[in-house]
């Protein structure tokens, strides 16, 4: 299905608003390790991060995104002690028309991302023994960041995790964003009301597959836009895939299990 849609776009990217960890313990890891090679064989282009997304530490994430070649984003997570950014504070990614039967007003589109977070003053456990991590003002991340961004990008998307009041907030103040892919209280999305950034999100636990589609006119743009939201129930054939990964997970769960908790002889 994502394959189909994508081969009927001029243009197409797969994203993540982040508060995809699973919780804490080596079960949890293991499930966030299987999400995570899931998103690379799904071809993610970027993945936000999240407060929750540190339960296992930022290593961890670290070590993972490498792994799989998952473009992992925050523009306002730092470490504490020294302030530097633990990823790129944005990301800009310049793509190609798709269709060669198609005639798009243009042949080349380059998006800027950004992605942020609610703040939090401490990410990692006390007892983590690695640098310790904090989320910064969610808007003065975005003030800093997006002049950079209109420099270089035709659309502006940002990434949002966190609770709407602030993410309202944040786009009051700040201009220049032109899509905001909404985590965290993705269930407020349609309230947002404002003419100028399109905001959407899609339900969690993977029960929908949400799309948004925006016609951009000669200029880049944005005339309109249209947002779905597919359940993903019986009626969608499983990727073959993919079905082999849950099983592999399940497979890997169930022996983590039985080595934490062996049975009595």
């Amino acid at each position: 299905m994502l394959n189909q849609m994508m081969d009927s776009s001029d243009f197409a990217l797969v994203v993540d608003a982040g508060g995809f960890s699973k919780g804490y313990g080596r079960s949890a890891q293991l499930q966030t390790e299987f999400l995570l090679k899931g998103m690379s064989m799904l071809n993610y282009d970027c993945v936000n991060l999240a407060t929750k997304d540190f339960s296992e530490g930022g290593e961890f994430l670290r070590i993972m995104g490498n792994k799989y070649n998952i473009n992992l984003l925050s523009s306002n997570i730092v470490y504490a002690e020294s302030n530097t950014h633990f990823t790129e504070p944005f990301y800009i990614k310049k793509i190609a028309a798709r269709r060669s039967n198609s005639q798009p007003p243009f042949r080349k589109l380059t998006i800027g991302f950004l992605g942020l977070c609610d703040e939090r003053a401490q990410l990692l456990h006390r007892g983590t023994e690695e640098a310790q991590l904090r989320s910064t003002d969610p808007i003065e991340a975005a003030k800093n960041v997006l002049p950079s961004l209109k420099k270089s990008a035709d659309i502006v998307v940002l990434f949002y995790n966190g609770r709407y009041n602030t993410l309202e907030a944040l786009l009051s103040q700040v201009d220049g964003v032109d899509i905001v892919i909404l985590g965290g209280e993705y269930y407020r999305a349609e309230h947002y009301t404002g003419n100028d950034v399109i905001v959407a999100s899609t339900p969690s636990l993977g029960k929908y597959f949400g799309t948004l589609t925006i016609e951009l006119d000669k200029s880049k743009k944005i005339m309109s836009f249209h947002k779905n939201r597919i359940p993903l129930d019986e009626s969608i054939a499983d990727d073959p895939k993919l079905a082999k990964l849950v099983a592999d997970f399940n497979s890997a769960n169930q022996n983590l299990a039985s080595s934490a908790h062996p049975a009595e002889r």
